[in-house]
């Protein structure tokens, strides 16, 4: 969406396309870390019932939790960076 607005010389709508798309990504993203931090259990049990896999599992989603918000802080420094440089 950025390349077509800045080829149809629309630079304001290719700074939105990269807000827009940043902010939902990080809802996105966020939502899906919720989900991983208040229901590891259930979700692992959807694919293991091994006891012995299961809390490496809980721990694993947690982790992969946070990073997901760290992920989605990061685009909002990269969204930050991509709208000065658009001319």
């Amino acid at each position: 969406m950025v390349g077509q607005n800045l080829g149809a010389r629309k630079p304001e709508r290719a700074v939105r396309a990269v807000y827009l798309t940043s902010f939902y990504n990080m809802m996105f993203l966020a939502l899906v870390a919720l989900v991983f931090i208040a229901f590891p259990g259930p979700l692992v049990a959807l694919f293991t019932a091994d006891p012995a896999v299961a809390p490496f599992a809980v721990d694993c989603l947690r982790i992969v939790a946070y990073g997901n918000l760290a992920y989605a802080s990061a685009w909002c420094w990269c969204r930050r960076s991509t709208a000065r440089a658009i001319p």
